[in-house]
């Protein structure tokens, strides 16, 4: 992949993918729906970043995902803002193989992805905090 990094006079390359939400229903429930957004490329193929999604399909600028791009997933962490999300991503093509449709995540690489993120500012999400507090009370 060329470089895909922007100057202040150039702007970023983006391309168009389509990730899964969850959207509430009338009685409660919550229907998968995929939802085509436009994400900004990074410098790790397979990798895009995004400013999260919030209610109306309105952008949270303070919020951003990194998603990706085969699968339309988002990675469980979300950043603070752009330059994090970013130099997160670029940082994270050493983990995996990001550019295939189902790259291969065992749990020690899921575990230094999202120690990664939490290094470039990153949040897990609660589901991922819960895990990491249990691998961590099973190794202790």
């Amino acid at each position: 992949m060329t470089d895909t990094m922007s100057t202040t006079s150039e702007k970023p390359r983006t391309i168009s993918i389509k990730v899964p939400l969850d959207l509430p229903t009338e009685d409660g429930e919550l229907s998968r729906v995929r939802q085509t957004i436009i994400a900004i490329l990074t410098q790790t193929d397979g990798l895009v970043v995004f400013p999260a999604l919030g209610y109306l399909f309105d952008f949270i600028d303070d919020a951003w995902h990194v998603t990706h791009v085969g699968t339309g997933l988002r990675l469980p962490l979300t950043f603070p803002g752009e330059a994090q999300a970013t130099a997160f991503a670029n940082a994270a093509g050493e983990l995996a193989d990001w550019s295939v449709n189902h790259p291969s995540l065992p749990l020690d690489v899921r575990r230094q992805v999202v120690l990664l993120g939490k290094e470039h500012g990153g949040i897990p999400n609660q589901k991922v905090r819960e895990q990491l507090a249990r691998l961590e009370a099973e190794e202790a």
